[in-house]
């Protein structure tokens, strides 16, 4: 909520696609506003097999293996320091067992 406004980042998409417009930035949906999304029969089952074993495929795994680390470790330390269970120094302390709670 954005001075006490709460719709504020849905009207700062909404002006910023409507002053994008007349720029050239955006334009105008040609189905319309609001419409059925495109058919996926031309992509649907498509698949191949052949480039799972590639280097493309080594590349996009390690991408989201990252993101998915990244993602994991900001919700621990972001829920370890809501919940007070940072040390002075701001580590996590480590727990003698799994599922131990330190106070």
């Amino acid at each position: 909520m954005y001075r006490k406004v709460n719709a504020a980042l849905l009207i700062g998409i909404l002006f910023a696609t409507l002053a994008g417009i007349p720029l050239g930035l955006t334009a105008w949906p040609e189905r319309g506003i609001v419409s059925l999304p495109p058919s996926l029969a031309p992509i649907a089952f498509q698949l191949e097999f052949d480039k799972i074993f590639s280097m493309d495929m080594v590349v996009i795994l390690f991408t989201l293996l990252m993101v998915n680390l990244f993602d994991t470790v900001g919700t621990l330390i972001g829920l370890c320091n809501k919940a007070g269970l940072l040390d002075s120094q701001g580590h996590i302390p480590a727990p003698s067992r799994p599922s131990s709670r330190t106070q």
